[in-house]
Parts: C-alpha cells; sequence; structure tokens
C-alpha cells in the first residue's frame, strides 16, 4: 500500500508540473500573440489595438485559474481537512508520528491543544502541540 501511495504522489508532482508548465507556455504564447497582433494593427490602419481585442489572454487566464484551483488549492483544503480530523480524533494510547519524526504512544491530551507522549523503552515524556502531530499510526477499526 505504501509503494501504491508513493505512485500517486508522484502522479499528482507530475501533474502538477505538467499544468506549471503549460500556464507558463500559455503565458508566453499570450505575449507572443499580442506582440505580434499588436505591430499589425499599428501598422495598417495606424490606431492601436483595444484591450478586447486580445481575446486569447481573455480565455487562456481564467482557463489557468481554474486549473490551478482544482489541482493545486482544492486537494491541498482536502488534505488540511483529513489532517485536521486526524488530530481531533486522537485518543490516550494512539501512537503518533511528529513533524519532526519522533514516534510516541499518546499518554495525556490537555486543553485540546497539547499532548504528552512517551517515546521509546525508557517512557521519555515529551509534550507537544497538536498540530505537530504528522500521521497516526494506530489503525482505528470503523
Amino acid at each position: 500500500m505504501k509503494g501504491m501511495a508513493y505512485l500517486i504522489m508522484n502522479l499528482k508532482k507530475m501533474i502538477k508540473t505538467v499544468i506549471f508548465g503549460l500556464s507558463m507556455f500559455s503565458l508566453f504564447a499570450m505575449k507572443v500573440f499580442a506582440e505580434s497582433g499588436a505591430g499589425d494593427a499599428a501598422g495598417e490602419g495606424g490606431a492601436t489595438p483595444g484591450i478586447f481585442d486580445n481575446w486569447l489572454m481573455w480565455i487562456l487566464l481564467p482557463a489557468m485559474l481554474v486549473l490551478m484551483y482544482f489541482f493545486m488549492i482544492r486537494p491541498q483544503r482536502k488534505r488540511d481537512k483529513e489532517t485536521a480530523k486526524m488530530r481531533s480524533s486522537l485518543e490516550i494510547g494512539d501512537e503518533v508520528v511528529t513533524i519532526g519524526g519522533i514516534i510516541g504512544r499518546v499518554v495525556t491530551i490537555k486543553d485540546d491543544d497539547v499532548i504528552t507522549i512517551e517515546t521509546g523503552s525508557d517512557k521519555t515524556k515529551v509534550r507537544i502541540r497538536k498540530w505537530a502531530i504528522q500521521e497516526r499510526l494506530t489503525v482505528k477499526g470503523d
């Protein structure tokens, strides 16, 4: 399962890279299109083009924003919600990993924000904040 998750994460990174590359290309194409169109319009009739003459820019820019929302912002919000749900459902006895990589077992939960975990065989206790919990290793049966 870990291998599949790794593949999915790499696939998501590749998709984001491709979208970023396409957005940069479209910005470049809009600039080239605007420069070539402005030179033709000024050379033929002597009038400068209006702001709405560059219709490609008005189509590609909102399209890029929509793609960025669906491929970057929306998935990040979903992950944030899942992480917040996991942190709020922590119970005493759960095995957790902190953002610093410390693995321990939850001993106490105080003030809905401070958690004490035991680490190692010598039962060293460490107080941490809830936002420092990265992952719960204890699998809960729903």
